[in-house]
């Protein structure tokens, strides 16, 4: 949808996010300012159940439940390692607690096999290969693991949390 020059519409900013509204709140434009230097911009993340796009502009969108009543919407950076996350100021996390992530567009649940406290995801990259991303549900937790065949690169502090698991599980594929 285009804005015509008489078109009234708003600009809300929330944290490094820009998301412009015409006066009947149809979705026009979403940017993020959230600084990728270094990033491959190439890389698609999708649900494994459905083959959904995850990433919008530069983030990653997931649907977060601690609990029955505390769930909301939590942006991830797209940068494997960067562990920058928003969410609305009423969605409460705290550290230590395991964050259940679903898939915004088919809301299956994305809890991995390996281990039920982490995330499992894939990523396409610019050379069409695919990657399966494995990530921490626990709040603070920074560990992160691609997988590409028999190849396994982790990253974050708190890698060596789930790596045997994650190691056996590629010898046994």
């Amino acid at each position: 949808m285009n804005l015509n020059i008489g078109t009234i519409c708003s600009i809300c900013l929330i944290n490094n996010l820009k998301i412009i509204f015409t006066p009947s709140n149809n979705f026009v434009r979403f940017q993020s300012r959230i600084s990728l230097r270094g990033h491959d911009m190439h890389n698609d993340f999708l649900c494994p159940k459905c083959n959904g796009q995850l990433n919008v502009g530069d983030v990653l969108i997931f649907v977060s439940k601690m609990n029955d009543e505390n769930n909301g919407l939590l942006l991830l950076h797209p940068e494997l390692g960067n562990y920058n996350v928003m969410n609305h100021k009423q969605f409460h996390i705290s550290k230590g607690e395991l964050v259940e992530f679903s898939c915004p567009i088919c809301h299956k649940n994305l809890t991995s096999d390996i281990d039920n406290n982490l995330v499992f995801i894939s990523m396409m990259d610019k050379d069409h290969v695919q990657h399966n991303v494995l990530f921490s549900k626990i709040s603070g937790e920074r560990c992160t693991y691609r997988i590409t065949g028999d190849n396994l690169e982790s990253f974050g502090e708190d890698s060596a949390t789930y790596i045997n698991k994650v190691k056996r599980s590629i010898e046994a594929t």
